[in-house]
């Protein structure tokens, strides 16, 4: 896929619903796990459904937006972002040496891996995106284990603080009950559901 550039299902700012604060979002396109009943199904086909975009343009965007829009953090999910791990790196790289002077921006990231899958891979990209990111949130979506949870699809899944910016939250984030979600038109025709549903919306 290249160093230098995403293959993205969709990415958009002013994000409330997935992490603190008004947020940046990007979702990969592309992803292998197959969770049952997944929110996105759209983004799982490695080669279709997605576009083409520059880690330099999200860059450029992302900065723009800290100083038009305030946003405190950026979102990565999918598809599987781990699956283009390399422009993924070269992102967070950027985003840490060339903003860092100026603001300072949280990073979350969302995996359908373990932490410890990603750990074993014992690839150095991956190490430095897990060394220079603030929360990883891992494991697959189980959907007999949807229990509501706050950033997390089902209880399975793990909200990893891998830096001590949000530390002391991390039990109230842990045992939060509460999902938000956000509705935007991804083109004329499809509308696109930012956040993860509540579980009775989804039972509709």
């Amino acid at each position: 896929m290249g160093k230098n550039r995403f293959y993205l299902y969709y990415r958009a700012s002013n994000v409330r619903v997935l992490g603190p604060g008004l947020r940046y979002v990007i979702w990969t396109q592309g992803c292998k796990h197959n969770c049952k009943n997944c929110i996105a199904p759209d983004s799982h086909p490695l080669d279709k459904n997605g576009y083409w975009i520059s880690v330099d343009e999200i860059y450029q965007e992302i900065e723009k937006d800290f100083f038009e829009r305030n946003i405190r953090g950026i979102t990565i999910s999918g598809g599987e972002p781990f699956l283009q791990v390399a422009p993924l790196k070269n992102l967070i790289k950027k985003i840490k040496e060339k903003i860092k002077e100026k603001i300072n921006l949280d990073i979350i990231c969302f995996t359908g891996f373990s932490y410890e899958e990603l750990l074993k891979k014992g690839d150095k990209d991956i190490n430095y995106i897990l060394n220079n990111i603030d929360i990883l949130i891992d494991g697959k979506y189980i959907e007999e284990k949807n229990e509501n949870n706050y950033l997390r699809g089902s209880s399975n899944q793990n909200i990893i603080f891998l830096s001590d910016r949000y530390k002391v939250y991390e039990n109230d984030m842990k045992n939060l009950k509460n999902r938000n979600v956000e509705y935007t038109w991804k083109n004329e025709k499809e509308m696109f559901i930012i956040g993860i549903p509540h579980k009775n919306m989804e039972e509709k």
